[in-house]
Formats: C-alpha cells, sequence, structure tokens
C-alpha cells in the first residue's frame, strides 16, 4: 500500500497557532472498509500511522488528544 502523505515532500514548517493551539495535518487514504490515516504536527513530524476501521469510535480513538486539525482524504469511487 501506497502511504498516503509520501506523495508530498513536505507540510510547510513552522509553527502555525489557531485559536492558540498547535495545528494538526491528517491525510486520510480513505478504502471500503479501511482507512491509513498518517497525523503530522505542525512542524510536519509524524504523531501516529496505521490503519483504522471506518468506524466512527475507531477514528476517534485514532485521532484523540488532536486539536484544530485541517485534513485531507484521498477516496476512489470504489470507496
Amino acid at each position: 500500500m501506497m502511504h498516503f502523505l509520501g506523495e508530498f515532500d513536505r507540510l510547510p514548517i513552522g509553527t502555525c497557532y489557531l485559536g492558540g493551539a498547535q495545528m494538526n495535518y491528517v491525510g486520510i487514504d480513505h478504502h471500503r472498509q479501511y482507512s491509513h490515516i498518517t497525523w503530522l504536527d505542525e512542524k510536519g513530524e509524524v504523531v501516529k500511522s496505521g490503519r483504522v476501521a471506518n468506524l466512527r469510535r475507531e477514528l476517534e480513538e485514532f485521532l484523540q488528544g488532536a486539536r484544530d486539525v485541517k485534513a485531507v482524504i484521498e477516496a476512489r469511487r470504489s470507496s
């Protein structure tokens, strides 16, 4: 499986603040039954990466503690 954020050299470097909190970036490669999610901090460092079942509770558990998130989803027609 291709790593979803592997196509990008790096997200913008520097500290990004929204409402006083540090920004988090999430890339989601969405499939029918699961998604591969990568969570990066404001410096572009991986906080967490893994395969998550497409269930609300699974996504909430994976992103527990993330605040001020910008996300992008890559989904194909079969998803």
